[in-house]
């Protein structure tokens, strides 16, 4: 039988001079363990209830057994090694992936607490990619996450990784059920590096209002939908109940993730309560590449008072403002040259704060709003505004 130094040689050590791939060893136990009854990892990894030292020991025969078996077919494992804030080496975590004998694979991969936002696993991502594509010839290595894992979706993408989209049910949680899951991959000869931009709203600062990211806490304080807003808003207003309210949050951060849309919430700049909603979207279209759409609501106690014509402002010279060269920066500008925006021909009130915003009146769509499938036609007013101008 293969003693721990048998298996510790036939795992190879992979280093960038900040991260260690190395095989997994029983003093690792502790920090499986840890890891593994973290609420974090409990949240979005199928993990055993309850995991205790039993769990994290037959994890870790598992490690030892993947390196034993020849077969084309086995998986990769490997514990990951960092330092800590006083210069120690430590657990980390884990990154795997497994092979389909076909030049496929999955990636996997997870952090202890203390390594987490550090950087470590994109590091270990990327080398335990290396040997996949390198030393394996893996052709196309594939990724899933629960639907909601925004630090694990980061990660794939900063590493390169396509989300091809969201599938219901993909995994099965021991106590949660069926989850729907996010999809991806990373084709062999594909670029390491975010293929587009990650869209992250960056906090801005006027006079009357604060635009900033939506959080969870802001669906109970959200002032309660009025008669204008349900008539010209109602596809895009923030549902009032809290499942609603969540789902909304999460479709809008995924088209954020996705470099489709930038949602900001515009708040109250002294108690921060929110207030209504700004958001550019239809970026980067085939054909429309430099333009986008802006879209705007604004809370019923909060009207009148010129919060709507500041947080325009703002928002469109966060639109207008050099992109950056790097995708990994998701708080840069947009680097837009055109912005476009539409009104309801009934919603005086909305053509009004674009006017006083400095946006030009280019034309009317006849019949080219309709709220839902089947329902009323109404023209829509449409307005534009040009870089520098």
């Amino acid at each position: 039988m293969e003693g721990a130094g048998d298996h510790s040689r036939a795992v190879p050590v992979l280093d960038d001079g900040a991260v260690r791939l190395r095989a997994h060893t029983a003093a690792d136990l502790a920090g499986v363990l840890q890891q593994c009854q973290d609420p974090l990892s409990r949240r979005w990894l199928p993990l055993p209830d309850p995991y205790g030292p039993r769990q994290a020991e037959e994890f870790l025969a598992l490690a030892r057994s993947s390196w034993r078996d020849p077969s084309p077919a086995s998986p990769r494992y490997w514990a990951v090694q960092a330092r800590d804030d006083h210069g120690r080496a430590r657990f980390a975590g884990s990154v795997n992936y497994s092979r389909d004998g076909q030049g496929g694979g999955e990636l996997g991969y997870g952090l202890h607490p203390w390594a987490r936002g550090r950087g470590v696993g994109l590091r270990a991502v990327r080398l335990a990619l290396a040997h996949a594509f390198g030393h394996d010839r893996l052709q196309l290595v594939r990724w899933r996450s629960v639907r909601g894992n925004f630090a694990s979706r980061r990660i794939a993408w900063r590493a390169g990784f396509t989300v091809e989209g969201t599938v219901r049910g993909l995994e099965a949680h021991p106590v949660q059920g069926l989850r729907d899951g996010w999809v991806g991959s990373l084709a062999a000869g594909e670029p390491r590096a975010p293929a587009h931009r990650w869209l992250d709203a960056p906090v801005l600062v006027g006079d009357r209002v604060r635009l900033r990211p939506w959080r969870e806490d802001d669906g109970p304080r959200l002032p309660p939908h009025d008669e204008a807003a349900r008539a010209f808003m109602a596809p895009v207003l923030p549902p009032e109940d809290p499942g609603g309210y969540a789902g909304w949050l999460l479709r809008t951060r995924e088209r954020m993730a996705g470099g489709e849309a930038l949602s900001w919430c515009l708040a109250d700049p002294d108690d921060d309560r929110p207030l209504g909603w700004l958001a550019l979207f239809a970026l980067d279209r085939p054909y429309f590449h430099g333009s986008g759409r802006l879209g705007y609501w604004l809370s019923a106690p909060a009207r009148g008072r010129g919060l709507m014509a500041e947080a325009l402002a703002l928002g469109t010279r966060h639109a207008f403002a050099p992109a950056p060269r790097d995708p990994a920066d998701t708080l840069a500008g947009l680097g837009l040259h055109r912005l476009g925006a539409a009104a309801d021909a009934r919603n005086a009130a909305s053509q009004a704060v674009l006017r006083r915003a400095g946006w030009q009146l280019v034309g009317t769509e006849r019949e080219a709003t309709v709220y839902r499938p089947g329902g009323h036609r109404y023209d829509a007013v449409q307005f534009e505004r040009l870089a520098g101008r």
